[in-house]
């Protein structure tokens, strides 16, 4: 709705730069198979309809390390309060969402909280995670608490409820091998 405002008021679009995300696999990128992509804000796409966006002249290819078994995020440093941007984009990629209990709000529009306070808790992908304003000063100043355990972040309430929050993979997990 802001864009169709924006062109009845005349707003030109001519330098508007358009960022769409894709996720491909390198082996569906390479054309070894056809595994599909996924679009940010819509969900799976064919392996061809990705390849063909990121092949794009345009197109910016950022890599993303995934854990093939379960298609987690492992890898996109971190010495100041502020998450440089390949922290930022790695932890909005592994976390696509505010980890707070039953919110959806996109990772991209949520705040990086810190789950042990800096400079005390480092700024890194093991301590940095996205919440939406509102959950972020519930933790600040609400009382709540998030524990880390292994890849599940559980938000604590002052009451001692415990709300687990487990990122869904971006890429689908290989097929265990068959026994043998």
């Amino acid at each position: 709705s802001d864009v169709a405002l924006d062109l009845l008021a005349g707003k030109d679009f001519e330098h508007a730069k358009i960022i769409v995300q894709v996720t491909l696999p390198a082996r569906a990128a390479l054309g070894v198979d056809n595994t599909p992509g996924h679009l940010v804000g819509y969900g799976d796409i064919a392996a061809q309809q990705a390849a063909e966006l990121a092949y794009q002249a345009d197109a910016t290819w950022r890599r993303i390390l995934t854990e093939p078994a379960t298609g987690r995020v492992l890898d996109v440093g971190r010495r100041h309060y502020s998450p440089p941007a390949a922290l930022r984009d790695h932890i909005q990629a592994s976390m696509p969402t505010c980890t707070g209990p039953g919110c959806v709000r996109p990772a991209a529009q949520c705040d990086l909280e810190h789950r042990e306070p800096f400079p005390a808790g480092p700024t890194d992908e093991h301590n940095v995670h996205p919440a939406c304003r509102s959950h972020h000063r519930g933790k600040t100043f609400g009382g709540w608490k998030i524990i880390k355990r292994g890849g599940i972040l559980e938000w604590v309430s002052p009451c001692g409820y415990r709300y687990p929050h487990t990122p869904e993979p971006i890429t689908h997990p290989e097929p265990a091998p068959p026994p043998f």
